[in-house]
């Protein structure tokens, strides 16, 4: 039996069918190609803002540690200042006037002295006045020697805060290096020194420089710390209503983490806004916001948490960081060292 050929009118129409699907195809393959590449350009686009937002984090962190470091600077020289000023009018010139014109009125009855300090009204002043001179210069060089340690202690704090200063600058290109955590703290410390003193600030330490090591750019981690400190100086400020405030700084670790946890008794932050006060531009105080939107995106590149308590406004608040250390890193044995005051 002979086979019907086959319409040509419908096998045409199939072939144009399935050209019109092949073109669909490449439609929307090409149309997913277009959307991949949007998507790759706002995704660089997206790491490129959030670069240079971090960049700015970066720099305005350098800014405020560079204010703070010259803003201490000030605070030492201040004194400075005014003890050389009481080394110059002092009355050491009057002294020796007063000395000279005893030594002269002696000098003029040398040939009975005995009679003259002994009998002559005058001559038994002059003797009381040169002993009541010589207890004042000995007083006074008491004084002058105080002084004198006092101006040798405030050039000794600048020349270690320029110390400080120099070994956290950052150079041209940041390395990440082996950091003892505890030791970071006590630097963070020094540099504040006058800024925690002069609020009358109780400041407990509990610093075990035994901890192991954390692999981080040094300059970078300092200005988290810095800025951490500040946060709780500027909340103890705040709260004017007590008197008797508390700074508390531990370091510790566990078998994998680093831990750094600030404890102030400032002015503390309300609950609804502990969630959002690291993003950006999230300020209190009328400043940009940078700082602690730094502190927590470098912390958490570094693959680590930065996390803040309060119990609520007026109560204080906590700041815990955590941070992984070396795998390799074995953990020195025997008792830690640790520095509390």
């Amino acid at each position: 039996m002979k086979k019907k050929s086959e319409n040509p009118k419908k096998r045409k129409k199939q072939k144009s069918s399935c050209r019109n699907s092949g073109c669909e195809c490449e439609n929307l393959q090409n149309l997913v190609k277009k959307l991949e590449q949007s998507l790759n350009d706002q995704k660089n686009e997206i790491e490129y803002i959030r670069k240079e937002l971090l960049n700015k984090a970066v720099d305005a962190g350098r800014a405020q540690l560079s204010a703070m470091l010259m803003h201490n600077i000030g605070n030492a020289i201040t004194p400075i200042s005014m003890y050389t000023e009481k080394l110059k009018n002092g009355n050491q010139a009057q002294a020796y006037q007063y000395l000279t014109q005893c030594y002269n009125d002696l000098m003029e009855h040398k040939e009975h002295l005995t009679e003259y300090i002994s009998t002559d009204e005058r001559g038994i002043e002059v003797a009381k006045y040169m002993c009541a001179l010589i207890n004042n210069l000995e007083t006074d060089n008491s004084k002058t020697a105080n002084i004198i340690d006092k101006i040798i202690s405030g050039i000794d704090y600048v020349s270690q805060i320029l110390s400080l200063q120099r070994s956290y600058s950052p150079g041209k290109n940041e390395i990440r290096e082996k950091i003892n955590m505890s030791i970071m703290v006590l630097d963070a410390l020094k540099i504040q020194e006058i800024s925690i003193s002069k609020r009358n600030i109780i400041l407990k330490k509990n610093l075990p420089q035994t901890i192991p090591g954390i692999l981080m750019e040094k300059n970078k981690l300092m200005q988290v710390i810095i800025n951490i400190i500040k946060n709780s100086l500027d909340a103890i400020d705040e709260h004017k209503d007590k008197t008797d405030h508390k700074l508390e700084i531990t370091t510790c670790c566990d078998s994998t983490n680093i831990g750094l946890k600030i404890k102030d008794t400032g002015i503390g932050v309300e609950k609804e806004r502990q969630k959002e006060i690291f993003d950006l531009g999230n300020s209190s105080k009328g400043s940009s916001g940078f700082g602690l939107y730094y502190c927590k995106n470098f912390i958490e590149a570094n693959k680590g948490s930065l996390i803040l308590e309060s119990p609520g406004r007026g109560h204080g608040s906590t700041v815990t960081i955590e941070i992984p250390y070396f795998s390799g890193d074995d953990r020195k044995s025997g008792s830690e060292k640790m520095e509390t005051e």
